[in-house]
């Protein structure tokens, strides 16, 4: 059973943020990581609120990024999931799909996980990272959501891939979007927008991608958290519909500095 004095659970921005701040203070923490790093960076077409890059930035172009820093540091993530977490006489006791471990301080990053949709259909993804993995050419795609991350996704297949078409259905007449993804998605000839409207069975299509809100993956955790003084949220996991990779990486840095203040 090996030992760490911190592990963290996930690797996007936040979890990254925090392991970059320890090892500068030469703590070398464990990542623990289910698929790829990056977190929900693997699946946004462009980031254009990152400091430092006035002209924007793909989400996978900052994903390598980051894993360069981590490479330059000797950080590598351990792939494997994590299936529970107890916390016995003051250590947490990680069990992963492969092995057990044990650490001083647990920082919790491990994102969030998508709604799922409330019909049946065949071919149906909530992560575009996921249906990339398909060839889309001639495909109609059909989205299912109203929020930023539904815009997001349908520029980046009109723009990124051979898709036929892209067709967004928004279940009511509002949008929860930024106005600039709309209308970006608007003047996008590949892209159809629909409001007030549902899938149904006369509608064709090759590939539902779901984009109608995430929730914090936090089920993880086996114990009572209260008075638990070695462990920290941080990212998306804890900050709602503020899912942000500044606030992220703001929250991966901070838990760093705490912990290196006990």
């Amino acid at each position: 059973m090996m030992y760490f004095n911190v592990a963290i659970i996930g690797s996007g921005p936040a979890g990254i943020a925090c392991a970059i701040q320890l090892r500068r203070h030469g703590i070398t923490p464990v990542i623990f990581e289910k698929n790829e790093i990056g977190g929900l960076l693997r699946n946004a077409n462009f980031v254009e609120n990152y400091p430092g890059y006035a002209d924007g930035i793909t989400g996978k172009e900052l994903i390598t990024k980051f894993n360069n820093h981590l490479k330059k540091l000797n950080i590598s993530p351990i792939f494997e999931e994590v299936i529970k977490v107890n916390f016995t006489n003051e250590i947490f006791n990680i069990k992963t799909d492969n092995s057990t471990y044990t650490s001083k301080y647990l920082v919790i990053a491990s994102g969030t996980v998508p709604k799922k949709l409330n019909i049946e259909a065949n071919n149906v993804f909530y992560e575009i990272c996921e249906l990339y993995k398909h060839n889309l050419t001639h495909k109609k795609i059909v989205i299912i959501g109203s929020g930023d991350a539904a815009f997001d996704y349908a520029l980046n297949i009109a723009e990124n891939t051979d898709a036929r078409e892209v067709v967004i259905l928004n279940r009511s007449i509002k949008t929860k979007c930024l106005p600039l993804l709309k209308q970006r998605a608007l003047e996008n000839k590949k892209i159809n927008y629909l409001e007030n409207t549902e899938l149904n069975e006369n509608m064709e299509y090759d590939y539902i991608l779901g984009a109608i809100g995430r929730e914090p993956n936090d089920k993880i955790l086996r114990f009572a958290q209260n008075d638990v003084k070695n462990l920290f949220y941080i990212g998306d996991v804890k900050n709602g519909h503020f899912r942000q990779t500044t606030i992220a990486v703001g929250d991966g840095i901070k838990a760093a500095m705490e912990i290196l203040t006990r």
